[in-house]
């Protein structure tokens, strides 16, 4: 397919401005449909900002296990970005504990960043 142009033609001309969230979402929508995740997250970490996190989140989910990491990837820009909710957090935290990754656990219930929650790690 040819999103790679499409995505170009819309930066270049001011009016597809417009529609740049959504090429970023059918190319990555048609990546994941062909099991390629790490290739879909790249398209839709374009979208991080004006696409529903939501959207992203049931799609990964639903993929199962395959797809976590790729989640962890992506709810980690959202905290970073400063765009994590409540729903965010949570999901972070479980996608960490189911892929054992214990280190980034500790690392993220530890941060000292203003933007990061305040987790009581000695409770």
């Amino acid at each position: 397919k040819l999103y790679g142009v499409a995505i170009a033609l819309a930066r270049a001309h001011p009016a597809g401005l417009n529609h740049i969230t959504d090429l970023y979402r059918m190319y990555a929508d048609h990546l994941f449909s062909k099991g390629d995740y790490a290739g879909a997250m790249q398209q839709f970490m374009q979208t991080l900002g004006s696409l529903e996190t939501s959207y992203v989140m049931r799609k990964f989910v639903d993929a199962g296990t395959p797809a976590l990491p790729y989640l962890a990837e992506y709810l980690q820009a959202v905290h970073e970005r400063r765009l994590a909710q409540t729903q965010h957090t949570t999901a972070l935290l479980l996608c960490y504990i189911q892929l054992n990754r214990l280190a980034d656990l500790r690392a993220f219930l530890s941060a000292t960043s203003p933007s990061a929650p305040s987790f009581d790690v000695n409770a």
